[in-house]
């Protein structure tokens, strides 16, 4: 997808309000006024039909009236005449264009033919418009607000797209507060023409923008935003908040697969994925801004605390063990130094506490010791409001050394209201992110750690499977499958599996009891019986399996009995057969799977297999296709890996192997968007030279 010129959207030399009103409180004054008054320095023209003057501006009665040159038009009329004014601006060539009115796809069928209408028009004229039943936009940096939301936000680094215009101004209003400055702000409303990854691709090269925050109800054509996120956040930080994540009135699904991969399930795999970080909720979101923004990202995990008390410092030490991150171990020398500048009573170990009676100049004495530690990541400074406590001068001498050592990061948690307040302010004018609480500071810290990995981790691309299937078998698979409906019949599923040289026991599909007999006799006892049935997803259930028959007449009752239990399982299951497969125990059971998201497409699946696999839950997802590298990924990231290491004397898996298969898997599910949903469980894993065999598999298209 071509990379959209959106410049002249957010810095316009020219803009044209089309809906402008003379009248206080209507959306088309403020909108104006916005702009006339909060130090925009480009051409205003306001146009409404009625003519007149607004703010020292005339009013024109229509936009090719205008003799000038319009980077950007502004619209505020009501939905019904809004195509019609998009098509005047674009024979004017008027290439941006903002949509604040409503009343579009939101409101159901007619606005739906209204957007339908608009992405006419847009295609048309190639126009780049943000909208329509949007906020606007803001661009601090030249001091334009092209919206209705009230007043200029401080000008920073953070720049923030949201799909909620309600959300923007909330964000908007808690960061003027709290001294956090934004580059741009987008409210992205319905995306009936620049979407997310529009926004996002522009962002990555817009030099005033250092973090990327993001709060979004869906996401466009999930396969590219993952591929642009990838890219960005190798550079920037993409912090985002996804709402409607819940599972309400999702239906029921039929695979393990399905039932394991809950729609919140693809939106943290593909965060993961791409290196985007996820806000929970919108507290998260502010903290992780401040922290981003504020502060350089730490080069590693070591961390020391320093504190005025021993309650906080252990909150913050639990916070890091919860966190995955360590206390930094300080060399001999900084241990020197803080037994011998501190008082006999401190603990001069990490966490420091440097107790109560703490004056700034004893927080300077261990800031100076732990910051000229090379074991040292980061400093967390706490500190509780006491009597003698000097909140003010602490926060100075915090802001000195975080100048003096900018390779290093600096959080801190001034603890209290009233009595910290001026103090608060200061760190926070001073980009020093301060926090409420130990747990938000490492739950920050944890998130800029995780982002400093993702930076170093390289990007493998996804593997194309060697295989030695002909185009012509794929060809007429795909024919089939095409004509397939629920479940894919047994016959089918075998070519399949073969195409991508995944392994399966010895095995044959009997119409009779007697045909069943013969291919038991050719597999070689003992043996596995299934049905073959459309209908009849889990076989287990149903009654529809016998395992280790040693002998033909144990084939012959199991044969009846499979019968009998399926019949009152499902008096409508169609019979496709009896599956006839050598009994294969020996190694490991594991899962692979697959459901098809409807944002992001196929959504892998792997764990630990069998009959517990729902309720274990030890499973990892990726989105697919995926390269070799990552296949390991996803097998060493299950808690039970030591199991497939082998333990008490067992020999490991081949786990290249298992990484093989994964990938194949992910080939075949990218190569047929028929297939829904999959499920290979139990895979049988085994040692290195053995092959890895399917034991069952169920495919859904």
């Amino acid at each position: 997808m071509p990379q959209k010129k959106l410049q002249n959207l957010f810095e316009p030399r020219s803009i044209a309000v089309i809906g402008a009103s003379t009248q206080k409180n209507k959306l088309g004054y403020d909108v104006f006024q916005n702009l006339a008054i909060l130090g925009y320095k480009g051409k205003l023209f306001p146009v409404n039909p009625k003519g007149g003057e607004l703010l020292g501006h005339p009013i024109y009665k229509k936009v090719s009236l205008i003799k000038d040159k319009i980077d950007l038009a502004v619209i505020i009329v009501p939905a019904e005449f809004v195509a019609k004014i998009v098509n005047e601006c674009g024979k004017k060539e008027i290439k941006n264009i903002v949509i604040i009115s409503s009343g579009f796809k939101e409101i159901g069928n007619e606005g739906i033919k209204r957007e339908k209408a608009l992405q006419k028009l847009i295609k048309k004229y190639d126009l780049n418009l943000i909208g329509p039943n949007c906020l606007g936009i803001l661009n601090t940096k030249i001091k334009l607000n092209a919206s209705f939301a009230e007043g200029m936000p401080a000008s920073g680094n953070v720049s923030l797209i949201s799909q909620s215009g309600a959300m923007a101004v909330a964000i908007s209003d808690w960061a003027y507060t709290h001294n956090l400055g934004f580059s741009k702000i987008i409210s992205l409303g319905n995306k009936a023409g620049v979407n997310e990854i529009d926004l996002l691709e522009y962002l990555a090269k817009d030099r005033s923008t250092r973090v990327i925050l993001m709060y979004l109800e869906s996401i466009e054509n999930g396969q590219e935003f993952m591929r642009i996120a990838q890219k960005i956040t190798k550079k920037k930080p993409i912090i985002i908040i996804k709402s409607g994540t819940s599972d309400q009135g999702v239906k029921a699904i039929s695979s393990h697969t399905g039932s394991l991969a809950g729609s919140d399930e693809a939106i943290k795999t593909v965060f993961k994925q791409s290196g985007i970080i996820r806000a929970k909720t919108v507290e998260d979101l502010f903290d992780y801004a401040r922290g981003f923004s504020y502060q350089k990202t730490p080069k590693g995990g070591k961390v020391a605390i320093i504190s005025n008390a021993g309650g906080p410092a252990i909150m913050a030490t639990d916070s890091l063990e919860k966190y995955n991150l360590q206390l930094a171990c300080f060399s001999q020398k900084t241990n020197n130094q803080l037994k011998k500048n501190l008082p006999q009573a401190a603990a001069v170990g990490n966490p420091v506490d440097i107790l109560g009676d703490a004056l700034a100049d004893r927080y300077q004495i261990a800031l100076k010791a732990v910051l000229k530690d090379k074991n040292v990541d980061t400093a967390v400074v706490l500190l509780t409001p006491q009597i003698i406590t000097e909140e003010e001068k602490t926060a100075e001498v915090i802001v000195k050394f975080s100048k003096k050592y900018p390779k290093k990061t600096i959080l801190t948690c001034f603890m209290g209201g009233k009595n910290v307040a001026e103090a608060k302010n200061l760190l926070s004018s001073k980009k020093i992110p301060n926090f409420n609480f130990p747990d938000r500071a490492i739950k920050t810290l944890k998130q800029m750690v995780n982002y400093t990995e993702w930076q170093k981790e390289k990007i493998y691309k996804p593997n194309n499977c060697k295989l030695r299937h002909k185009k012509t078998n794929k060809e007429t698979i795909h024919r089939k499958l095409k004509r397939s409906k629920g479940q894919v019949e047994m016959p089918l599923l075998l070519d399949l599996l073969r195409l991508y040289d995944i392994h399966t026991p010895t095995s044959g599909i009997a119409q009779t009891q007697n045909e069943a007999l013969q291919i038991a006799d050719k597999v070689g006892y003992p043996v596995v019986l299934k049905i073959c049935s459309k209908e009849i997803i889990h076989k287990t259930d149903a009654g529809g399996v016998r395992v280790n028959l040693k002998s033909a007449e144990e084939v012959k009752t199991a044969y009846k009995e499979i019968l009998q239990k399926v019949k009152k399982y499902n008096p409508h299951a169609h019979f496709g057969g009896m599956f006839v497969q050598d009994m294969t125990t020996i190694g490991r059971e594991v899962i692979i799977g697959m459901k098809r998201d409807p944002q992001f497409g196929p959504l892998l699946m792997f764990g630990l297999g069998g009959i517990y696999v729902e309720v274990l839950r030890d499973v990892t997802f990726r989105v697919a296709p995926i390269s070799f590298e990552e296949a390991e990924k996803m097998v060493s990231e299950i808690k039970a890996i030591k199991l497939l290491k082998g333990i008490r004397g067992e020999k490991s898996i081949d786990f290249k192997k298992l990484a093989s298969v994964i990938c194949h898997v992910s080939q075949m599910v990218s190569d047929f968007p028929e297939i829904q949903e999959l499920d290979l469980n139990p895979l049988i894993v085994r040692e290195k030279g053995k092959d890895v065999l399917a034991i069952d598999a169920r495919i859904l298209v």
